[in-house]
């Protein structure tokens, strides 16, 4: 049975580069990364591109570091984790796609699988479902931002739909890790803004706030369940509690 690691993700992404069929190189990663052409709307296609292939290659360096404790590591790991990061470069999207076959073939794939199985690493996967129930809570915080909100509250709320947006984009990848990191990053914004103006005399800033905190904290909940490293997650829970009580016990 497989495992939901970073050695899984990776074997998808490869498996996907190689079944695909484009003759461009550019094409076969929009490809192997799931990517919508809509996400150019934001961002050029070339750039969420690139971007993909720069979080491929810091989850080749999180597996790289923590296999180098396995004994076995030269012999069965250190090939198909070189050759992976030979062909996922952001320099090579305008050549063809004849470097990504000839490096990243079916015995690659087969390796990542067989890492798979050999780490005893297993992150409980969230579901299609779970992702887009994610992206209509941040709809749903976007319809609060209305004209006359207090306009620092509109930077942090803004700043984290950023985050949560690129944590259901870098999760294909990163995993459950990707969220956290975007937690982290967003909570202590808006616990401040949570303490400044949860009692603001503005409906507009209360309905904003509550609705962005309510997101936030049902994210959490739901990305603490499915964490491999549970403890950890725990512990910034306790953490993050703290800070959101503080001015309201």
């Amino acid at each position: 049975m497989e495992r939901w690691n970073s050695a899984y993700r990776l074997s998808v992404i490869a498996s996907r580069a190689l079944k695909s069929g484009h003759a461009e190189s550019f094409r076969v990663w929009v490809h192997a990364f799931g990517i919508n052409d809509q996400d150019a709307q934001i961002k050029s296609l070339g750039v969420v591109v690139a971007e993909r292939l720069i979080w491929a290659n810091e989850e080749l360096d999180r597996l790289e570091a923590h296999l180098r404790s396995e004994p076995e590591y030269q012999e069965l790991y250190d090939r198909p984790i070189r050759l992976f990061r030979q062909v996922a470069s952001p320099l090579l999207l305008g050549q063809s796609s004849q470097h990504i076959t000839t490096f990243l073939t079916e015995d690659v794939v087969r390796d990542f699988k067989h890492m798979n199985r050999a780490m005893e690493v297993t992150e409980v996967r969230l579901t299609e479902e779970d992702l887009s129930a994610f992206e209509q809570q941040l709809e749903t915080i976007r319809a609060t931002l209305v004209a006359n909100i207090d306009e620092r509250l509109r930077a942090i709320i803004e700043r984290h739909l950023k985050l949560m947006q690129r944590a259901i984009d870098a999760y294909p990848v990163f995993g459950a890790r990707a969220f956290d990191d975007a937690l982290k990053d967003s909570f202590l914004g808006l616990g401040l803004a949570n303490r400044e103006f949860s009692e603001s005399e503005k409906e507009a800033d209360r309905t904003a706030v509550k609705s962005a905190m309510d997101s936030w904290k049902g994210i959490r909940e739901k990305i603490e369940t499915v964490r491999a490293a549970a403890g950890l997650a725990l512990a910034f829970g306790k953490l993050v509690d703290v800070v959101f009580r503080i001015g309201h016990d």
